[in-house]
Formats: C-alpha cells, structure tokens, sequence
C-alpha cells in the first residue's frame, strides 16, 4: 500500500469493508434519487483515495444535483437526492442519516486520472470519456436547507455533509470524509 501524505492521512481513516460494489458510472435512480446517464470511462481507473478536503468550484443543476470539486479539480463530491420523498419544500432544512436503507439520497466522490471541469455533472453538458473510480458513502449525516430562488421555477440550497463513511469500488477499503460544504447553490426545482 502506498504512503499517504501527513495531511492527508491525518484527515482520513481506513479501515477494512467486507463490502463488494460494483458502481455504475453515474448516480443511479434507485431509492428515487435523481441521476443521468454518461458513457462508460475509458482507460484504467485511478487508485487514489478520497481526499479529506474538497475546496474547489461547488455548484448545482437540475432538482438537486449539488457537487463540490477537489482544489486540483480530480476528485468531486457529488450529492442527488429526491425532495419529494424526503418532504424537502423551500424554506426548510432537513438531515438524512445515509446508513438508513432508504436515505432518498447518495453520496459518491468521483476520483479521476486528471482534471476534469465541473461540467461534468450537469445534464446537457459534454461527458468526456475519462478514467474515474466512484467511492460511495455508506454512512454519515447529510444536511440540506432550502431558500428561495433567483426566478421562478429555481431556489438555492447549502449541503453540510458530516462524518461520510465512502467504499471504494472494489471494496475492502473504506475512508472517512469529515467534512464537506457546498454552499448557496442555485437549483431548478
């Protein structure tokens, strides 16, 4: 196993996972969580861990899709979640433990071989066939609030993800993110 620089060590946890997942390449639409589909990665996918920091571009599309990128632009966490089944109007706030079976939302952290732009997640936008690894959050607290738009038909909204447990995609090894916020992001809805 590789060494893992100070900081980075120091922020994350690894542990072992007897879990075995096999991700599909975007956010599924199991559980009524929104996603959409992208073609399959080409290349050999990355090997690095999750980073304990994501301070790079955060933004948000459709009804909800929020993510927030690494600072170097290769890891991005991503957030969909289904507000009707989790009874989220504007104006409210509400916390999802994602341990619980049916979360109504997912928590993945795409890791790839370079930088990719954050238009990566947004529908309508180019999906460059890049290697990636999707490391899945199994357990944590998500918290969503809700404020009202710019124009009609949209609204803002700040995701705190806390003490996310992620699963790689081959299993057996598990990390621990302790701290994500992507803040004021501007939604359809």
């Amino acid at each position: 196993m590789r060494a893992l620089p100070a900081v980075l060590a120091a922020s994350l946890l690894v542990g072992c996972s007897s879990t075995t997942l096999d991700p599909p390449d975007h956010p599924s639409r199991t559980s009524g969580v929104a996603g959409a589909d992208e073609p399959p990665a080409s290349g050999p996918a990355p090997r690095e861990v999750p980073q304990g920091r994501f301070t790079g571009e955060g933004a948000g599309c459709e009804d909800l899709l929020a993510y927030r990128a690494s600072s170097d632009g290769t890891q991005y966490v991503v957030i969909t979640a289904d507000n009707r089944r989790l009874g989220l109007a504007v104006g409210t706030t509400r916390t999802v433990d994602l341990g619980e079976g049916e979360a109504f939302a997912e928590v993945v952290v795409d890791v790839y071989a370079s930088a990719v732009g954050p238009g990566e997640y947004c529908a309508g936008a180019p999906r460059p066939a890049v290697a990636r690894a999707r490391w899945r959050a199994q357990a944590g607290l998500l918290t969503i609030s809700t404020a009202a738009g710019d124009g009609p038909g949209t609204y803002r909204a700040t995701l705190l993800l806390e003490r996310a447990h992620f699963t790689g995609p081959e299993g057996g090894m598990a990390v621990v993110v302790p701290h994500v916020v992507i803040e004021d992001v501007l939604l359809r809805g």
